[in-house]
């Protein structure tokens, strides 16, 4: 994880995330380039600095990394995964529960997830 999105999301987080040093040119031209932010450009430079999954959400940041050829899961994706081992007994609950949250997801892919 990166400093960004542990910082943004600190007070929510376990002690099983190791924090992570993106490199600092290519998120500096993500930010001001590109204009990501700051915790979606971060994310991007370190998962294609070290070749690792990223989880990104924002559908900008996702067409990004796509083009630099990162490899890439979403909240929906991991949810789902987590379902079909048996982790969760819903990727479609824990996603209604999100979007009550403020999580922007579409109906067409929550009636996706409830099938």
């Amino acid at each position: 994880m990166t400093k960004a999105v542990h910082n943004e999301f600190s007070n929510k987080l376990q002690d099983c995330f190791i924090l992570k040093e993106a490199p600092r040119t290519l998120t500096s031209f993500l930010i001001h380039e590109l204009r990501l932010g700051i915790g979606e450009a971060e994310t991007i430079a370190l998962s294609y600095n070290i070749e690792t999954r990223a989880l990104i959400d924002d559908l900008k940041a996702r067409k990004v990394a796509l083009s630099l050829g990162c490899q890439l899961s979403g909240a929906i994706g991991v949810l789902y995964r987590m379902e079909s081992e048996g982790v969760i007994s819903s990727a479609y609950d824990k996603m209604i529960l999100l979007k009550k949250m403020g999580f922007h997801v579409s109906d067409k892919l929550l009636n996706k997830l409830s099938t």
